[in-house]
């Protein structure tokens, strides 16, 4: 993950961190709560930029397909189309 991204993603975690320390001190109106929210917050961020956030078992941690089984060689989109709308492919 290049810098730029990094700082982007901490960028973005301040928008939950920011509406969650508000909640947080109206629900109990305590500056600790606020800190502890926002140390968790801090946690929770350092963990994704530095990708060792936790990931459900077997569901892989690559976004992009490619390879033999991709499932994606020799499909134009075009022949799958004509299919679906009744026509000869």
């Amino acid at each position: 993950m290049d810098a730029v991204r990094k700082i982007a993603i901490l960028i973005v975690m301040i928008v939950p961190t920011f509406v969650g320390a508000g909640a947080v001190w109206s629900l109990v109106e305590s500056w600790i709560a606020v800190l502890i929210w926002i140390a968790v917050m801090a946690f929770v961020a350092v963990r994704v930029v530095t990708g060792k956030f936790p990931t459900p078992q077997g569901s892989g941690t690559s976004n992009t397909q490619s390879g033999p089984h991709s499932g994606h060689e020799g499909h134009s989109g075009a022949a799958d189309m004509r299919s679906v709308s009744g026509e000869a492919a």
